[in-house]
């Protein structure tokens, strides 16, 4: 038996509740405070309010004459006089540290000297009961109210209901002269503080555990919390570093492609080095290896002088090269002015008229007055003169050539889709199309072309016009040179000033058109 009840003892908590953390016990004293107070104000104000309106109604019948009925009476008077004063003075305290909330240690105290009074006042109310009704019901309903409304450790508890019940004992023995009415009040009220103070025990223990398991939980909501933002922290990191890693990813693919790129390049060069280099340089040994046996004077000038064409065409071939690699990488940084486009023009077709003539060649111009555009008239220039060495260069002895420029408000623009070559040959279709895109009536737009009656563009050519290195059906009529360079330049300087260029042409010996539309400017910049 003795086993059962100590085990039932120890797995209720009456004696070793719970232990509360070292890192929570600031908490677990400021809440149990807290709450034993806020309960101690609420039952002061509740008993101030019944005592008076029992003092009023209750003893007035009690006190006539200035005389008491007699003496218990006079006692309990007095008692709940005192039991009035003591609340209000109590509740006159509460108000004044209501806003100190650091006042812990003082909430504690007071509530605890509450309770024990509490338990005191009821424990001579019952024992001055003893002479007009010999009744304890006072001090029973104290004790377990006292278990309800307020927790406290182990020893507070111990005070709370050994001392008042001391007190009980002696009022008992003191006031109750049957010996019989005294034995049961000792009995019953032994017992009853004794079960009463084993239930505030439970609910103490109870109210430690539930403590116990909000603070672990809230403990674990903050840990989880922490690591949440751990593990968003981590992600980020990791997002930051992936990106990073793209970012290196798509550098490096970038860096690759360029370096095909200038692989591609190399080997494009090498083959103009084996191809078009090697004739002039093959005439220039073998001439020379001529004029070392020859004796004739003029024979070895004329042999000089074919000499000097070829090193000329290698030079101008070298020259070419090294124009295409410098407008490529300057074409970002272009340095546009407020250009006479009429007068450029112009210029430019009174500087090959002279070209034109050696072929015999007509140039027919109509050239639009005030054209002005904003441009970097040195890019644009060279693409100017690009198309229309081009026309003289593959147009027939005899032939003709018309330059035109005009200003179009309402220009359609239109851009030539260039496709590989292995796409033009793998497909019956023309393997360029021009597409015609929606027109800008408010960006008035310069429209430069050149027609030739020449040898014209077939389909496969125009599936490789503008493309780097590409060697089209037409050969130059005059046996001038060619790198493939110049139309691919020429796009894409015209793009690169938000403009368009695009050919048409009927068919092989049909000549051809090439247009560079480019936008407008007012005469008068303001």
């Amino acid at each position: 038996m003795n086993i059962s009840l100590s085990h039932w003892i120890q797995r209720l908590g009456l004696f070793r509740p719970p232990a509360v953390p070292e890192s929570c016990r600031t908490l677990f004293f400021t809440e149990i405070a807290t709450l034993n107070f806020s309960r101690a104000v609420l039952l002061s104000l509740l008993l101030t309010v019944a005592h008076l309106f029992l003092i009023l109604l209750n003893f007035s019948e009690r006190y006539q004459n200035g005389v008491w009925q007699n003496a218990g009476y006079e006692r309990l008077a007095y008692l709940h006089f005192t039991l009035v004063g003591t609340l209000s003075l109590f509740l006159l305290v509460a108000y004044f540290i209501r806003r100190r909330p650091r006042a812990t240690r003082t909430r504690y105290a007071l509530s605890f000297a509450f309770a024990l009074f509490m338990m005191l006042w009821c424990a001579a109310l019952s024992s001055s009961d003893q002479e007009i009704h010999g009744q304890i019901t006072v001090y029973i309903v104290a004790l377990f109210g006292l278990a309800a409304a307020q927790l406290y450790p182990l020893w507070e508890s111990l005070v709370l209901y050994i001392v008042p019940h001391l007190v009980l004992l002696l009022g008992i023995s003191h006031f109750q002269s049957d010996a019989d009415t005294a034995s049961a009040h000792y009995v019953n009220s032994t017992v009853s503080a004794l079960v009463a103070w084993l239930i505030s025990r439970m609910l103490y223990a109870n109210w430690v555990k539930d403590f116990y398991a909000r603070e672990k939980e809230k403990m674990l909501l903050q840990q989880l919390a922490e690591q949440t933002e751990q593990l968003r922290a981590e992600k980020a990191q990791t997002d930051r570093l992936l990106r990073e890693l793209s970012e290196a990813s798509w550098e490096l693919a970038l860096t690759n492609e360029s370096l095909r790129e200038a692989n591609k390049f190399k080997s494009e060069i090498l083959a103009i080095a084996a191809h078009d280099l090697k004739n002039p340089l093959q005439s220039i040994i073998g001439f020379t290896s001529l004029i070392a046996e020859s004796e004739s004077l003029s024979h070895i000038k004329e042999m000089t002088q074919i000499i000097q064409r070829s090193a000329a065409r290698m030079a101008a071939i070298i020259q070419e090269v090294l124009e295409s690699a410098a407008v490529e990488s300057n074409l970002s940084t272009l340095s546009k002015s407020h250009t006479d486009f009429s007068g450029l023009v112009t210029h430019i077709v009174s500087r090959f008229a002279e070209q034109a003539q050696l072929k015999q060649q007509t140039l027919y111009t109509d050239i639009a007055p005030n054209c002005y555009a904003e441009v970097d008239s040195r890019h644009i220039r060279s693409v100017l003169e690009n198309l229309l060495s081009n026309a003289i260069k593959y147009s027939y002895h005899g032939g003709r050539i018309w330059v035109c420029l005009e200003q179009r408000d309402h220009f359609v623009p239109q851009r030539m889709q260039v496709t590989e070559l292995a796409e033009s040959q793998a497909s019956s279709r023309p393997s360029s199309t021009l597409h015609i895109l929606p027109s800008v009536p408010d960006t008035p737009y310069l429209v430069f072309s050149v027609k030739d009656e020449g040898q014209g563009l077939s389909e496969e050519d125009m599936g490789k016009l503008f493309g780097k290195f590409q060697r089209l059906s037409a050969l130059p009529t005059g046996g001038e040179n060619s790198t493939g360079l110049g139309l691919y330049l020429a796009k894409q300087i015209v793009e690169a000033h938000g403009g368009y260029i695009w050919a048409e042409s009927a068919g092989r010996d049909k000549g051809a058109t090439f247009f560079v539309a480019l936008p407008a400017s007012p005469p008068h910049k303001k």
